[in-house]
């Protein structure tokens, strides 16, 4: 099936959805809790990504533009509100607070940029055991965007365009293998690479990125690291994209001696994909009534290929007929089905199928890279902030004891910001946007965490307040302790006067001997002072003073010291 470079057999987008933290020089040895502020600066990131030495970043900033039809039309799309979330840098915007920068490769076509994915194939015509050859899929690489937020998270994109396979068994593979960044899995065997297995699996043999003519700009993953020993390393085709400042892995946090970005996935091993797909074969397979004592359906809902396309598994994860097909009713978007034209939606992807009508070339084609994808960033950085936020009240609970208040409002408020800046219940007044939009938010569970949320940072904030209150309580008590002594001499020099030592006192109480008046002093501060205190701390007068009114249980205190003073005095005078 030939045909023109211009008409792709499909298009995939690959959207890595990641963690970053600005990591300075002094606090890599640093143990204590890092505030979210200090953690996400945009202005930082963007210093780390230009940081290229002598050579010039390939990274342009880039926002709204008026001129192409294709942004005009993405545009004007979606609700002014929304359009803050969606492009950096736009004039027309009605907030002053940024929410996001993007980023564009600068990618020269004269190059011929490509994305190669090497997958090893099951040989077993006339061998002796199981063996693999590696097959390539290489995909056109058209552009690549990294946009940034400012809850800490980023979407990095591949665009790519698949001329050359046309089989959906094809398409998935691509989709399968391409979307890989580490291994799922690895496994030990004798003479092998811990990942020889992931790869005879569902991982890529290699991964290779050709963005330009110079060695330099050839980014290549093979997977044969030690990720026993470094984790979740993500692959070197999307590290070495972002620069030598960006750090990943178990240690990146802290081996690094000067200003970094430190980089972790957020969902697991996989890249968002979006695939757009011609077949009108199988896309009339699909829209075939099938009739049945249970009535009636389209022909997808029994078929394996349209399973296998959304949720792009070689084997079914789900083995009861009745729940699969509740399942793909639940992720198809079946509007336009008759027309020719299919969508369906997983956690992890977004594609559509299509017959190659001329509508669906010129116009759902350019939908799917332009409208549907920015919709797909939204949905994706909504989660992905989600994630991002839970792991902070995670890093803050394991040090609460010694977190501030603050802290947790920080968090707070930047979850605010999110609410307002980046959720988003609906995001245009088109019925099919409407629709999707509503679907992905769904499958993403999108509002049900958004709440859940909301309530572990409102749990939190109770929390270290309660804890707050406390600690003001003890030095509250230890003020009113403090005070309780203070009331004796006050107390004494209130009822003598000021100066009541010397010939005053002497005759006042009838003592001759200074020494008695020592003993006297004595019996006093323990009687007034000591005695009460200690009475109070007592555990059986503590339940006693527990059932008093609550009105006489805050005087009672002061009760008992007048008492000790009125009978100290008693006995004096006598």
């Amino acid at each position: 099936m030939a045909t023109e470079k211009s008409t792709p057999l499909s298009k995939h987008i690959f959207m890595f959805a990641f963690k970053w933290n600005y990591m300075d020089n002094k606090s890599e040895k640093s143990k204590s809790y890092r505030k979210f502020s200090q953690k996400v600066n945009l202005q930082a990131f963007d210093k780390q990504l230009n940081a290229q030495g002598k050579k010039e970043s390939p990274w342009k900033r880039r926002g709204y533009t008026e001129g192409p039809i294709a942004d005009y039309n993405e545009y004007t799309y979606y609700y002014h509100n929304v359009r803050d979330a969606i492009y950096a840098g736009n004039k027309r915007s009605y907030q002053a607070d940024k929410k996001v920068d993007i980023y564009q490769y600068q990618l020269k076509k004269e190059d011929n940029p490509q994305y190669t994915i090497s997958v090893l194939v099951k040989d077993e015509a006339g061998t002796t055991g199981t063996t693999y050859t590696e097959k390539d899929y290489v995909l056109d690489v058209t552009k690549i965007e990294l946009k940034v937020y400012d809850t800490g998270v980023g979407i990095l994109s591949f665009f790519t365009e698949n001329n050359q396979e046309c089989s959906i068994e094809a398409i998935n593979t691509i989709n399968n293998y391409g979307r890989r960044i580490y291994p799922q899995f690895i496994e030990k065997r004798e003479n092998d690479l811990p990942t020889q297995k992931t790869k005879e699996t569902f991982l890529a043999n290699k991964h290779r990125l050709k963005l330009g003519k110079e060695e330099a700009d050839h980014y290549v993953e093979t997977y044969s690291s030690d990720y026993e020993v470094e984790g979740n390393r993500i692959s070197n085709v999307i590290m070495g994209l972002l620069g030598k400042h960006f750090k990943t892995g178990k240690n990146a946090l802290h081996t690094h001696k000067e200003e970094i970005i430190a980089v972790s996935p957020l969902i697991d091993d996989r890249m968002f994909v979006i695939c757009f797909y011609v077949n009108q074969k199988l896309t009339d397979t699909f829209k075939q009534v099938e009739i049945t004592n249970q009535g009636r359906y389209y022909n997808y809902i029994q078929n394996d290929k349209w399973h296998e396309y959304i949720f792009m598994e070689k084997e079914k994860s789900c083995q009861s007929k009745w729940m699969l097909e509740d399942i793909l009713k639940r992720h198809t978007y079946e509007r336009w089905i008759e027309k020719g034209t299919l969508y369906g939606m997983s956690h992890s992807s977004f594609v559509c199928l299509t017959n190659g009508n001329e509508f669906g070339i010129k116009n759902i084609a350019v939908h799917m890279t332009t409208i549907y994808y920015q919709m797909m960033c939204l949905v994706l950085a909504q989660k992905a902030s989600i994630l991002r936020f839970e792991d902070e009240l995670t890093d803050i609970s394991n040090q609460s004891k010694n977190i501030p208040i603050e802290a947790v409002e920080e968090v707070y408020q930047n979850y605010l910001q999110f609410i307002n800046g980046i959720y988003f219940r609906e995001v245009t007044a088109e019925d099919q946007g409407i629709e999707l939009y509503a679907m992905a938010q769904n499958i993403m569970r999108i509002d049900i965490d958004v709440k859940e949320l909301k309530e572990e940072i409102g749990q939190l904030f109770q929390y270290v307040s309660l804890r707050a209150d406390k600690e003001t309580g003890k030095a509250i008590n230890s003020l009113t302790y403090l005070n309780t002594l203070i009331l004796v001499p006050s107390l004494v020099t209130g009822f003598f006067g000021m100066n009541i030592f010397g010939e005053r006192m002497r005759v006042a109480w009838s003592i001759t001997d200074y020494k008695k008046l020592i003993v006297w002093a004595c019996i006093w501060i323990i009687a007034v002072g000591i005695l009460p205190l200690a009475i109070i701390k007592t555990t059986f007068i503590q339940k006693a003073i527990s059932k008093l009114p609550v009105s006489l249980r805050k005087i009672f205190p002061w009760i008992l010291a007048v008492t000790a003073i009125s009978v100290s005095i008693l006995l004096q005078t006598k």
